[in-house]
């Protein structure tokens, strides 16, 4: 009897400790680790570089009272093409809004063009801003995203240039720039509108594809010029974004 016993405790103690090793194999207090999906970490925050090809043009009016002049060859602009650029960033409100802000470089113009029997008369102007676009885009979607904006782009005064070039009855031609940063608004706002199509791939990187329309809302020129003179911008921005 007594070596039974002695045999039973002998037993008991292996069980008891491999009990104790089997408990302090177990995690402590670990819990299940929740998968998170791609769209709760990505695309939340972004950085973009684009680049916006438009046809440019105005609205343009005689100013009222002592300082207002008849539109004369003005009449006869027709709209030319520009490049603007811009760096921004977006943030995600919620599921479905964005925030857009960052910093713009655009330019926009019009141009004339006479031809006579012996003479010709041609001109490009360009007025160059730096604006910061602020806006709200309407966005769906995940690896492509579609989207619809609206915003507002403060604009500061850069240069106004114009490129002139002309033939005479002596068969000779010639050409000058004519380049000032003085006498012009040197602040104008733009509304700005616009909607497309943004491709995200899993590196983080993603593509935008953007028409845009811009239209400026006071004029380019100082209240005493002789004209009211208001940039419309119609084109498509392209883009590279990363998503951070």
């Amino acid at each position: 009897m007594k070596r039974f016993l002695v045999v039973l405790s002998f037993f008991s103690a292996l069980l008891s400790d491999a009990q104790i090793l089997v408990e302090e194999g177990k995690p402590v207090n670990q819990k299940p680790v929740k998968e998170i999906k791609q769209s709760e970490t990505t695309g939340q925050t972004a950085v973009y570089a684009i680049s916006n090809w438009s046809k440019t043009f105005r609205t343009l009016e005689s100013n009222t009272g002592y300082f207002g002049d008849t539109l004369g060859t003005r009449a006869s602009e027709t709209l030319m093409q520009n490049w603007s650029f811009g760096l921004g960033l977006r943030n995600r409100i919620n599921r479905f809004l964005v925030w857009d802000g960052g910093m713009y470089f655009s330019r926009n113009g019009e141009q004339y063009a006479f031809a006579g029997t012996d003479t010709t008369f041609s001109y490009q102007t360009t007025y160059s801003y730096i604006g910061m676009p602020l806006r709200i885009n309407l966005s769906m979607g995940k690896e492509i995203q579609w989207h619809v904006g609206v915003g507002l782009l403060p604009q500061m005064f850069v240069q106004y240039s114009q490129k002139q070039q002309w033939t005479t009855t002596q068969n000779s031609s010639d050409s000058q720039v004519i380049k000032t940063n003085s006498g012009y608004n040197p602040f104008v706002i733009s509304a700005i509108f616009n909607a497309g199509v943004q491709f995200n791939f899993s590196s983080g990187w993603g593509v935008i594809i953007s028409p845009e329309l811009r239209i400026q809302l006071n004029s380019s020129y100082q209240k005493q010029a002789a004209y009211i003179h208001k940039a419309r911008a119609y084109g498509v921005s392209f883009g590279l974004l990363k998503n951070i």
